[in-house]
């Protein structure tokens, strides 16, 4: 099935067993993205609108309310891609809808074909194999050959019966996950991403580490508001590190803490802790914190994030021993940011962990970094590491870091 029809979509709900074995035997399962993932411009901002007769339609009071002020934040929440609702919305535009004809293209669907017994579709404008204009979500509410669906707000879902029964936040959610890309994930089958008929109405990790690799990180790492948390305790490079206290276990560790050791966050209540012990004058450490690990797709790299001119990294960090440590990614080229002299914080300091053993301790430090030189290279995974090479200090290593974010030009 060719990749556009991946977003031919969401949970592809039957109406009898039969049914629904016949469409999961022919869904086309991709890796976590699509080939079609930026939107035209790289722009922080990305309109879409909501159908004026939306409530009334699907026969659901506040259901406005819930895809404005529930679902669409879920998803700004995970990376510096931001959807910002206007009035009013059009077929032309981006958005979300009713549709009543399951057996009748929607506007802007030609590519992808008719609603069918789908709860939902989700039908992409795509301008060239790298970009997409626009993105239309139309929610099915009309019948399909006398089968039809009914829309709650009480996280309920029925695929067998008749009117099938579906969860306004479950598909809404997976939805808006097609507008930024995603396409059917398999890794969990708790994520928002694998279609099926079970209520869901979170992003998990996979959700979120998918946008990341797309649009670029944004995060507190507060667990409470959805934010992309990132791998944990995973060593991708290492040469004489060990856990904080020397040993196996703990070993170096990666992950999201609260209020600890007399460090606060900048904000809300969670921070990212990098954690070791240089046991040699030349020791490092780079653990892994985002990647795109189920990327099937060969080695065209389409769902990478490509850095633009006057793209920037940007973070907070709390050094509480040793302060030779600092962000780091892989390219899809072999290079990692750190390979290069000229990439830059505001305060001209390389990026490189082992050069920054000059900042000090016990206090935030605000960090930028322009990217600008690396411009046109794709991101395949993205580190925080510690290096001792230019200080040779032994011993335990700790660091905290807070709201990670990408900024576009």
């Amino acid at each position: 099935m060719e990749y556009l029809k991946r977003y031919r979509k969401a949970f592809r709900f039957a109406t009898v067993l039969l049914l629904a074995a016949a469409f999961f035997q022919s869904i086309s399962i991709s890796s976590a993205f699509d080939v079609i993932h930026h939107w035209d411009g790289w722009p922080a901002n990305v309109y879409y609108g909501i159908e004026s007769n939306f409530d009334t339609n699907l026969g659901l009071p506040g259901a406005t309310d819930i895809v404005a002020y529930d679902i669409v934040p879920k998803w700004n929440k995970v990376t510096w891609h931001h959807l910002t609702r206007y009035t009013p919305w059009n077929s032309n535009d981006t958005g979300i809808a009713t549709w009543n004809q399951p057996t009748v293209t929607a506007p802007g669907c030609e590519s992808i074909g008719v609603l069918g017994p789908d709860p939902a579709i989700t039908c992409p404008e795509p301008i060239y194999t790298s970009a997409h204009t626009k993105a239309r979500i139309y929610l099915n509410t009309g019948s399909y050959y006398g089968f039809s669906w009914t829309w709650n707000n009480s996280g309920i879902i029925n695929c067998s019966s008749n009117p099938g029964q579906i969860d306004l936040k479950t598909v809404t959610l997976h939805e808006f996950g097609h507008t930024l890309s995603l396409g059917h994930n398999t890794n969990n089958s708790a994520e928002v991403m694998v279609p099926d008929c079970r209520v869901k109405q979170v992003l998990w990790m996979g959700d979120r580490d998918g946008a990341v690799q797309i649009y670029g990180p944004k995060t507190s790492w507060d667990w409470t508001d959805g934010y992309a948390l990132g791998e944990t305790n995973i060593i991708a490079l290492r040469n004489n590190v060990a856990g904080y206290f020397n040993s196996t276990n703990p070993p170096p560790e990666l992950g999201n803490r609260g209020s600890e050791y007399g460090v606060t966050p900048v904000a809300g209540s969670r921070m990212e802790l990098l954690a070791g012990y240089a046991q040699a004058s030349y020791s490092y450490g780079y653990m892994r914190l985002f990647s795109f690990a189920n990327d099937n797709t060969g080695p065209h790299n389409e769902h990478y994030l490509t850095i633009d001119s006057g793209t920037k990294i940007r973070w907070f960090q709390y050094n509480y021993q040793q302060s030779t440590m600092s962000i780091d990614f892989r390219m899809s080229d072999g290079t990692y940011a750190r390979d290069y002299n000229n990439i830059r914080d505001q305060n001209n300091v390389p990026l490189h962990p082992a050069a920054r053993g000059n900042y000090p301790t016990g206090q935030w430090i605000y960090f930028e970094v322009d990217l600008s030189p690396l411009a046109n290279k794709t991101i395949t995974e993205w580190y925080i590491a510690y290096d001792n090479g230019n200080t040779h200090t032994l011993g335990q290593y700790r660091s905290y870091f807070e709201n990670f974010r990408i900024e576009y030009p």
